[in-house]
């Protein structure tokens, strides 16, 4: 899987397991969205740093760069 489908897989899940408590009236559905929006977005911008980050820390510096 490449890093792009793994944030995005990670994240969808995230929201859908914030989505399964939409329920009641309609002001408790749209917040209970807005927190799986931000819940997608919260995830996929913390996973993509990490995947991120670890190709950082795999890049060679110092003197042995070339």
């Amino acid at each position: 899987m490449t890093i792009e489908n793994d944030v995005i897989y990670v994240s969808a899940e995230a929201a859908k397991r914030v989505l399964i408590h939409a329920k009641g009236n309609p002001a408790k559905i749209v917040a209970v969205g807005v927190a799986a929006a931000c819940t997608f977005a919260g995830t996929a911008v913390g996973y993509g740093l990490y995947r991120g980050g670890e190709h950082l820390v795999k890049m060679p510096f110092g003197k042995d760069r070339k």
